[in-house]
């Protein structure tokens, strides 16, 4: 019970206003608010419980250096961009995932890291379509097919390959059903690429409906 420890010690202190002072105290709060947003009912309680997430994690980094678990400070990275996307932060969040996922191609969760980045980026390139937005998908998703091609992230990087396509103008509805069934069978992503390529066919068929 670490963690309620130290909201009641924070309370004892000062409340939600009181500094972080510590690692543990900031990770404690950031989880707190992160668990609150993720259970709130409300688009205003969603939204301020991710921004303070997203700064309780952003301390905790800067409180780290005297962290001997490393991996507990890269698992805070990887929630710091989480909390970033959540609040509107996109690009940061995708800077946050997708150096995490490079600079530390060993850790457990780096393939998962590298899928948030390729996330981020097609939302990114849907609000903008831009030259930019097209290097973070390829980026992003390279780094995913060729440093973990047999992990299940991985189709995720195909399945936003085939999204990319139907993105295009105009879209490539064939090149998309293709990428949609290249997911890997044995995958957990297989059957959203069934689902993807099915929607995709039936995309296809009320166009040449309409045509008469």
């Amino acid at each position: 019970f670490q963690k309620e420890a130290i909201s009641l010690l924070r309370l004892a202190s000062g409340g939600a206003d009181a500094p972080l002072t510590s690692f543990e105290e900031a990770i404690a709060v950031g989880d707190g608010s992160a668990k609150a947003a993720s259970e709130a009912t409300t688009p205003a309680d969603i939204k301020n419980g991710w921004l303070e997430a997203e700064k309780a994690y952003a301390k905790a980094i800067e409180l780290s250096a005297d962290v001997k678990d490393k991996n507990r400070i890269l698992a805070t990275r990887m929630m710091l961009a989480t909390a970033q996307y959540q609040v509107g932060k996109a690009a940061e969040g995708y800077t946050t995932a997708l150096t995490l996922a490079k600079e530390n191609t060993s850790y457990a969760k780096a393939p998962a890291a590298a899928s948030l980045a390729v996330n981020i980026a097609l939302y990114l390139y849907g609000q903008t379509r831009d030259a930019a937005g097209m290097d973070r998908i390829n980026e992003s998703t390279e780094l995913l097919l060729k440093q973990w091609p047999q992990h299940a992230e991985a189709d995720d990087a195909r399945i936003a390959k085939g999204k990319l396509k139907l993105l295009q103008v105009p879209p490539d509805y064939k090149g998309a059903i293709e990428t949609f069934t290249s997911v890997n069978p044995v995958s957990d992503r297989y059957p959203t690429g069934l689902q993807l390529a099915g929607q995709t066919h039936w995309i296809v068929y009320i166009n040449e409906k309409k045509k008469g």
